[in-house]
């Protein structure tokens, strides 16, 4: 029984706080058309023992019966509206053939550790900074 539990509790201190999550964006654009985006919320597998909240933001309605995981992975444009305004930048890669009309553009934002909790039935994002 005492095994039972110490192995509970290990598990429940490892992986108890999925609050923690990575934010990554990716776009890209040919001659004006979209081609490919990637929009990804994973759980972060390591959370930082010292990090300073850059910003905030209320993501969507009420949760409902929603988990907060689904309601991020769902609310891509709250979440580039969120990021672009408290000052995450998307990083351009442009490749123009033969100074021509003709062009592949690639935007991202590299990876961004947010924490996420439900406050009175609404999501809320906190933007971290990690410190060492």
């Amino acid at each position: 029984m005492k095994a039972f539990l110490g192995i509970l509790l290990l598990s429940v201190t490892l992986f108890g706080d999925e609050r923690f999550y990575l934010f990554s964006y990716r776009v890209a654009v040919r001659n004006g058309m979209l081609i490919n985006e990637n929009y990804n919320i994973s759980r972060s597998m390591v959370i930082p023992k010292h990090f300073v909240v850059k910003a905030s933001c209320e993501i969507g309605e009420p949760l409902d019966d929603k988990t907060i995981h689904y309601r991020l992975k769902n609310s891509k444009e709250e979440m580039l509206i969120c990021m672009m305004r408290n000052g995450i930048q998307l990083r351009d890669d442009t490749m123009a053939l033969n100074l021509m009309g003709r062009s592949t553009t690639a935007l991202w934002i590299p990876p961004v550790l947010i924490r996420a909790e439900e406050i009175g039935g609404y999501a809320v994002v906190e933007i971290l900074e990690t410190r060492e």
